[in-house]
């Protein structure tokens, strides 16, 4: 699963409702960076959080994925959803989209 697919299943999971990792690589920062808000602005309601929710929510990733289990998380859970990847995935993402929809959303 590409970087933009794990950026989408953040997005649907923000239209609903630890580990010490390493700062991911340039080239998966800005990656992420650039398809996340590239979908966020297209959200209306989204759109001017846009790139501080995107790194909110990239910001709070790091602190629970490593780089490895953040670009292979999105494949875990496309083909193997019960396995420990997809539920470490799944559980970072839904912290990350928790906070940065408190914190920059204030939902």
């Amino acid at each position: 699963m590409s970087i933009k697919t794990t950026v989408l299943t953040l997005a649907l999971l923000s239209a609903s409702a630890m580990v010490a990792a390493a700062p991911y690589s340039a080239q998966t920062r800005t990656q992420y960076l650039s398809d996340c808000t590239q979908i966020f602005e297209q959200i209306p309601a989204l759109a001017a959080s846009s790139k501080e929710y995107c790194s909110c929510t990239l910001n709070q990733l790091e602190k629970r994925l490593t780089e490895k289990e953040f670009t292979e998380g999105g494949d875990a859970m496309a083909k193997t959803p019960a396995s420990a990847l997809a539920q470490k995935f799944n559980r970072a993402s839904d912290e990350a989209t928790e906070v940065c929809q408190k914190e920059v959303l204030k939902l």
